[in-house]
């Protein structure tokens, strides 16, 4: 289901902040003695918005579009901070995924930078645990129960097995040359690794919790596991030797980092992890030098913070921001939902219980859920939010440790990696998708085999699907595959794909295919279909189906159809409409829903400017381009082009919508259109900030758009009041990107319907540019 970002206000309620004039501060740092030393985070305040990354297709594009973002605005922010630490001596780390910096600092040096306008917080570094596992003995070699139960050995006969897609972990490390491992890791060529790129190490020191010495060593160049954990987990996803399959995507590459010191990590080697899978960089390079294009498509997280290990109000707001900016670039980010079950309210360590988490609960071989899996809902931020959002084996799971060999575990930490492989194997199936995490994430829950049973937790009845025990139920990745493949799926239950104002008539239409490409995803309605919120799942409202014209088929479609009146709700929020386990896309109910396609339409006219680079922070990647058509500076006249005398500078304006050609008979209607709404509707565009390169002037961008036009038409009038018709080419050549569009171009002559539509055009924008 489509996720976003949780607002984390109520933590100050919590009494573990003290706030100054500049910035919140930790009541730990607080307390300190004025000789002792703490490690601790600063987070800076964050000026840039990368939430546009859901909208632009394609993992590259959204990876880079985040990485430029978020390495910008921490250049600028940090700066000064970062020169006062290299005064004072300081060694630290600075981090642009969550705009943050790591050093371990005395009370007075805390103090002084509190008093740094950029800082919003400083809080003491927390610490993190891998999941504990239970473990059992087993020589059995075969392809593993877990596979089977997940009908990942179909997908493989369909051709299907994660080639072309990287995996991810981050945990206690890996041994890379394991039998199972050593052939999927994406550093190995077949003859040697190279592990610049494929493995970071964020541990350079022992982690207070242990003692000793670690066994592998700090801030490795070559990968190490120093607790087995971590090669277990990647295993589950990726491993194969022979015939002992025991990873789900056993074509997939994998990349590794360690964020754990024999089972502890802390913030900052969290944050470290993801920032590096982000933009994954080579030994003893900065992140700044990372390389965006070779983030993994899904990493799995098989780990949590318990509050008796440092978690609190500060750190836990840190690790979703880092989260979110990862999974907003474009990787699935799996998280084993806990081993602290059987009762209700069990999810209450992060990064389970985000709501930006694909979290997964652990079944038995018999689809029973396991003692230990912990359950939902989410309570520590009164979210009541539904978790785990699937489940998968994660009992008597065999699969590669350490030391060479195998073992056996039980934890929903061996719950995690099998849903990772699995979208390792959808991408591979529909390489499309790579990116869309609130697709696959959809696929995903949307083709389980529905579980139910258990305790009742938060009120959502044992026999509801989702639940809070089992999620949307156990994942079947060949039913996940055939959805991922059908280009052509069409919804059952369609509502509104930007949603509801609250005021607005509601409609959820629910269809049966009778005839057609789709007929065989038959469908009847149940006596009662539910509203539901989709944070919680809790049933909202429910009504009866009403089917239309009694039944009937209607003949475009080929569907019979029945409609769910929701009108009556109008509380904003998040919702989907469901009947049992069929159920529509997520939409929101808010008066804002119309606010993005809003602008998105209005920046179609930016995107058309001819005669201008495009570049960020005005364009999404993929759209950015330099110059186009510069030759229209010297625009040549079409009787006669060798004509020197007769060039004209009629650079500017709009492209038409079908060619790079400009008209301006046709451009009378875009025009017209926007003064008109102008006219009409001025309180709607009163907005200066559409993110164009006027905005800020003090001009109601629309204008400054129209202006964009208008001024290239002054340009094609002549001085007898004339107006030119056109600017192109002969034979409606073109290019892509326009910049490459360099052919010569030509005007075309004076036209009494050119004339008249610029005249038209100047007096009605005359009327509307003396308003602003």
């Amino acid at each position: 289901m489509k996720r976003s970002t949780v607002v984390w206000g109520f933590f100050l309620l919590f009494g573990h902040l003290i706030s100054s004039a500049q910035a919140i501060l930790d009541t730990k740092l607080a307390n300190m003695n004025d000789l002792e030393e703490r490690a601790v985070f600063i987070k800076l305040f964050s000026e840039t918005d990368i939430s546009q990354a859901k909208n632009i297709k394609g993992k590259e594009n959204k990876t880079q579009f985040v990485f430029e973002r978020k390495t910008a605005i921490s250049l600028k922010s940090q700066k000064e901070i970062l020169s006062h630490l290299d005064i004072e001596g300081k060694s630290y780390k600075s981090f642009y995924i969550v705009n943050g910096i790591a050093a371990t600092l005395t009370k007075k040096q805390i103090i002084k930078i509190l008093t740094f306008p950029e800082v919003e917080m400083i809080m003491e570094d927390g610490l993190f645990v891998k999941q504990e596992v239970e473990t059992m003995k087993s020589d059995e070699r075969t392809v593993e129960w877990g596979i089977n139960k997940i009908n990942a050995r179909q997908v493989w006969a369909l051709g299907f097995k994660g080639q072309n897609v990287v995996v991810g972990g981050q945990d206690t490390g890996y041994k890379w040359d394991h039998v199972q491992l050593r052939d999927k890791y994406r550093g190995w060529n077949g003859v040697s690794a190279t592990h610049n790129y494929h493995w970071h190490d964020a541990i350079y020191q022992n982690n207070p919790m242990n003692s000793g010495t670690n066994p592998c060593g700090y801030n490795l160049s070559v990968p190490c596991d120093d607790n087995n954990h971590g090669t277990h987990t990647m295993g589950t996803m990726v491993g194969n030797h022979n015939t002992d399959t025991i990873g789900v995507a056993p074509d997939a590459k994998w990349i590794g980092c360690r964020n754990m010191e024999r089972g502890y990590g802390s913030l900052t080697t969290y944050v470290e992890c993801f920032e590096w899978f982000l933009a994954p960089y080579a030994y003893g390079d900065s992140p700044s030098e990372g390389d965006p294009t070779k983030m993994p498509h899904v990493i799995n997280n098989s780990w949590g913070c318990p509050s008796i290990e440092g978690c609190n109000a500060l750190n836990i707001g840190v690790m979703e921001d880092a989260l979110m900016t990862l999974r907003l670039a474009g990787c699935v980010i799996v998280v084993s939902n806990g081993n602290s079950g059987s009762g209700c309210a069990t999810t209450y360590d992060p990064p389970a219980f985000f709501e930006g988490s694909f979290s997964v609960g652990a079944t038995n071989n018999s689809n029973a859920i396991a003692g230990f899996s912990s359950r939902g809902p989410v309570t520590f931020d009164n979210s009541n939010r539904l978790k785990p959002n699937v489940s998968a084996p994660g009992v008597g799971v065999r699969s590669s440790i350490a030391n060479g060999g195998y073992a056996t575990y039980n934890g929903t930490s061996m719950a995690g990696p099998h849903v990772a492989g699995a979208v390792a194997l959808i991408i591979s199936a529909n390489p499309n998708l790579a990116g869309e995490v609130d697709q696959i994430e959809d696929i995903l829950e949307q083709t389980t085999l529905p579980l139910t049973g258990g305790n009742v937790c938060g009120a959502i009845p044992t026999t509801a699907i989702p639940n809070n025990t089992f999620g949307y139920g156990l994942i079947d990745v060949q039913k996940a595959v055939t959805r991922a493949r059908n280009e052509f799926f069409v919804p059952i239950i369609k509502t509104d794909q930007f949603g509801y104002r609250p005021a607005d008539k509601k409609i959820a239409i629910l269809s049966n295919p009778i005839t057609g490409f789709n007929q065989a995803d038959s469908y009847l309605p149940g006596s009662s279909v539910a509203l539901k919120n989709a944070f919680t799942h809790a049933v909202v409202y429910s009504a009866p189906p009403v089917s239309w014209n009694s039944g009937s088929t209607h003949s475009q479609s080929g569907d019979q159809v029945w409609w769910f009146d929701f009108s009556n709700i109008t509380a904003p929020g998040k919702y989907y409409v469901a009947d049992g386990a069929v159920r529509s896309e997520d939409f929101i109910i808010h008066d804002t829903v119309y606010n993005e396609l809003f602008k998105t339409a209005f920046k179609t006219f930016y995107y058309q400017r001819c005669g201008v680079a495009k570049t960020a922070p005005y364009v999404l990647p993929g759209y950015a381009d330099v110059v186009c058509h510069a030759q229209d500076v010297t625009c040549k006249w079409y009787n006669n082009p060798s004509l020197s005398s007769r060039w004209k500078d009629l650079s500017g304006g709009w492209h038409d919508a079908g060619d790079y050609n400009k008209y301006v008979n046709f451009a009378y209607a875009a025009v017209f259109d926007l003064l008109m709404s102008f006219h009409l509707h001025q309180q709607a565009w009163v907005s200066d900030e559409m993110n164009i390169p006027e905005s800020g002037n003090g001009i109601p961008d629309l204008l400054d758009e129209i202006k964009y036009e208008t001024d290239w038409l002054l340009k094609m009038q002549e001085n007898d009041g004339g107006v030119l018709c056109v600017v192109g080419v002969t034979n409606f050549a073109t290019a892509s990107p326009p910049s490459a569009d360099n052919a010569d171009r030509l005007y075309g002559p004076k036209t009494t319907s050119a004339s008249y539509s610029a005249a038209a055009m100047f007096a009605f924008a005359a009327t509307q540019f003396r308003k602003s």
